[in-house]
C-alpha cells in the first residue's frame, strides 16, 4: 500500500515488514522472561522463609539454655515468634503470590498449544530454538508431541 497524499511522493503505509514469526520469537522471549521473574521471586521467597525459620530456630536454642526469665523476656519472645511465624505464612502461603503465577501458567499453556498446532509449519531454525528452548527446561518439545507422531 502506498500513499501519496503528501506531496504526491510514494511513501509505504507500512515502511517494515510485519514478519509474525519474529513476533512470536519476541513474544516467547517474553514470556521466557517473565517466567524467569516468577521463578526468582518464588526462589527470593523461600530464601527469606528460610532466613525466618532459622531465626526462630536460633532463638528457641538460645531459649533452652534459660533457666529462669523473667515473665517479660517471655512475652517478649512470644511476640517475636508470633510475628515470625505469620510474617512466614504471609510469605509463603499468600493466594495475592499464587494468582499471577496461575495467569502465568494458563498462558503459557495456551501458548504451547498453539506451537504443538503451528510446529511444522514454522521455519527450521525456530523449530530448532524452540527444540532447545524446551530441553533446557526439561519439557517434551513441540515437535516430540505432534498429532499422529507417538
Amino acid at each position: 500500500m502506498v500513499d501519496t497524499a503528501h506531496n504526491g511522493q510514494r511513501t509505504p503505509l507500512f515502511p517494515e515488514a510485519i514478519n509474525p514469526l519474529v513476533d512470536l520469537q519476541q513474544r516467547l522471549q517474553r514470556l521466557e522472561t517473565a517466567q524467569a521473574t516468577a521463578t526468582r521471586q518464588q526462589q527470593e521467597t523461600q530464601a527469606a522463609g528460610l532466613a525466618l525459620h532459622q531465626l526462630t530456630h536460633d532463638t528457641l536454642a538460645r531459649l533452652r539454655t534459660w533457666r529462669h526469665a523473667p515473665a517479660w523476656v517471655w512475652g517478649l519472645v512470644g511476640t517475636s515468634l508470633g510475628s515470625s511465624a505469620l510474617l512466614t505464612f504471609l510469605l509463603l502461603a499468600s493466594p495475592g503470590q499464587r494468582r499471577p503465577q496461575l495467569a502465568y501458567e494458563q498462558i503459557l499453556g495456551a501458548v504451547d498449544a498453539v506451537l504443538v498446532q503451528t510446529y511444522a509449519t514454522l521455519p527450521k531454525v525456530t523449530q530448532e530454538q524452540l527444540s532447545a528452548t524446551y530441553a533446557r527446561l526439561g519439557l517434551q518439545s513441540p515437535a516430540q508431541r505432534q498429532p499422529g507422531k507417538k
